[in-house]
């Protein structure tokens, strides 16, 4: 890039401290990612110290597009309960109660060039220094990091230096990041260190990340959607093993805070993600299908399989929220969101959601798990449109 002295509004920057503006637009939509993936495989030390140009292009780029992207995701009308008002009303994303300010820290820049600059290492050596052996501090980030990072990992998802970021433990101990990605990257079978779960009942305060559940309601159904797919599919024990434990720490911690937070009503994008996934589901073999059972012993099977069927049990939740929603009275503090819940619990088809997710676990206590000869069913979520993120 190069201005004129004319022209001192227009950034400069060097060849190198390009790549970090390119990787920064990909993620907000606005660059090629071909492209940039093309030099992410590449080996190129950062500079030692960054222009104030180039900082600030990172900086303009993350801010208007992220809203940019945040406006596409809000397009769509949805029901929208109101719990300052107690009442519910067909919204867009920019009608909500409240909108998202979005903040940032070091952590953001620190992640961009990791992700964008690889130093040469002698043959040999580790590949990727911070994977998992330098773990970095756990620690409350805004939501503007965890929303760089869930891009990145959508934006790039089989990139190495990608999956390394995922399994830190600050990744994992985001809430937003953690919600809206439920597929687990692999940590090394052999690395049994604690994962901290996200702090919940902190983020459900602050209005702005409600907002951004909201808003990135679609993003977390269809990520849902392939989190129980990968489940089906996946040949490695330890991934669905890992994944699960992971969807359960992350539901019964996200649903304990909904109820505790009076927000239940952002309970129900499971719904969605069930109407899509139980239809195929046939029995409780469905989930881990594909998997070798060869040497485990029927009992440890059968606990196989009820880790697997996290939403399942999830909607057993819901189907028990429901069931109080229905006994509150005209005159009762919370009968307007009550009709909400009813009204949405209808539309979603959630009795026979439960009643499915009741049978699959009923047929998991009669120890219905032997080996499965049943051919795999089509998957929706293949053919299913994108998401507007």
């Amino acid at each position: 890039m190069s201005a004129s002295p004319e022209s001192p509004c227009v950034r400069v920057v060097s060849v190198v401290e390009q790549r970090l503006v390119l990787v920064a637009r990909a993620l907000v939509g606005v660059g090629q990612v071909h492209r940039v993936l093309g030099l992410l495989d590449q080996e190129i030390a950062p500079p030692r110290c960054f222009g104030t140009d180039a900082v600030e292009l990172v900086k303009q780029t993350l801010s208007q597009g992220l809203v940019a992207l945040l406006a596409r995701a809000a397009w769509q009308q949805r029901p929208v309960w109101n719990p300052n008002t107690g009442k519910s009303r067909m919204s867009r994303g920019w009608e909500l109660p409240s909108l998202p300010v979005l903040r940032f820290s070091e952590a953001t820049f620190e992640f961009l060039v990791h992700l964008s600059y690889h130093e040469p290492r002698p043959p040999g050596t580790n590949r990727h220094p911070w994977r998992f052996g330098n773990e970095l501090p756990v620690r409350p980030l805004p939501l503007g990091d965890q929303l760089v990072f869930w891009l990145a990992f959508k934006t790039f998802p089989n990139q190495a230096r990608i999956r390394d970021w995922a399994g830190q433990p600050l990744i994992l101990a985001q809430p937003l990041t953690r919600w809206v990605i439920p597929q687990a990257f692999d940590r090394p079978p052999d690395d049994d260190t604690p994962i901290p779960l996200p702090d919940f009942h902190a983020a459900l305060a602050q209005p702005d990340f409600s907002a951004l559940l909201e808003l990135l309601r679609d993003e977390a159904i269809r990520n849902g959607v392939q989190a129980e797919w990968v489940k089906h599919r996946s040949i490695r024990r330890h991934e669905v093993e890992t994944l699960a434990t992971r969807q359960r720490e992350t539901l019964d911690g996200f649903l304990d805070a909904l109820d505790q937070a009076n927000r239940r009503d952002l309970g129900l994008y499971l719904l969605p993600i069930a109407r899509q996934v139980l239809p195929v589901a046939d029995s409780p073999r469905w989930w881990g299908r594909e998997l070798d059972f060869s040497g485990l012993r029927l009992a440890d099977r059968a606990a196989l399989y009820e880790q697997l069927l996290v939403l399942p049990h999830a909607l057993q939740r819901l189907g028990h929220w429901n069931a109080q929603a229905r006994r509150v009275g005209y005159l009762d503090d919370d009968y307007t969101a009550s009709q909400f819940w009813k009204a949405r619990w209808e539309e979603e088809q959630g009795d026979s959601l439960v009643a499915t997710a009741a049978n699959l676990l009923r047929e998991l206590d009669f120890g219905a798990v032997g080996l499965s000869t049943t051919p795999p069913r089509s998957n929706p979520a293949e053919s299913a449109g994108r998401s507007t993120l």
